[in-house]
């Protein structure tokens, strides 16, 4: 990948979905400005003193923002019934097919982006519980793989991972995989 079309996709295009909002930050890795999507909850304004756990989605190849409307459905209606406490959920811009690593040529540092200045910038920015028992990562496919790479890389930064649809996960052992929402 170019260096300038790695550049053109650290920003995608705004998704529409009920408390789902869009927002750029500056990103020293990438050296620009990187997209993401955020949902918070209904209890995020309710309660403004409060803080909040953070489920960070990885999504898979191909479309970074066409998952977001159908995980936004999903984690709404597990908070609503309780299934889950209530949590902001950052959908990070992963590009087309990053694999979620900082590429050999240097022109894509997705790691260090999500690692080094999201999850930073996220802290700074809202209400979150910024300690390792207040985050969880999850994906799916791409996202899956990269949730295994960074969660078991990173240990420090997550309380549980969730591999969805990654090949990757079949091969562990169950023993070895953390799922978690409980924080």
């Amino acid at each position: 990948m170019s260096a300038a079309t790695a550049h053109a996709q650290w920003t995608t295009a705004p998704v529409s979905a009920p408390g789902v909002e869009y927002h750029l930050f500056q990103s020293a890795a990438a050296g620009t400005q990187v997209s993401y999507h955020i949902f918070l909850p209904p209890a995020y304004s309710a309660e403004p003193t409060r803080r909040f756990p953070v489920i960070y989605w990885l999504h898979g190849s191909g479309n970074p923002t066409a998952p977001i409307p159908q995980m936004t459905s999903f984690y709404a209606s597990a908070m609503g019934q309780g299934r889950i406490p209530p949590a902001i959920v950052v959908f990070a811009n992963g590009m087309n097919y990053s694999m979620w690593c900082d590429s050999k040529d240097g022109t894509v540092p997705m790691e260090s982006v999500v690692l080094d200045d999201l999850i930073p910038h996220i802290d700074a920015t809202y209400r979150t519980i910024a300690q390792r028992s207040g985050r969880i990562l999850e994906g799916f496919s791409m996202g899956g793989a990269g949730t295994g790479r960074l969660g078991f890389r990173r240990p420090d930064l997550f309380a549980g991972i969730s591999m969805l649809g990654d090949r990757k996960s079949t091969r562990l052992n169950s023993s070895h995989l953390v799922i978690s929402y409980a924080v």
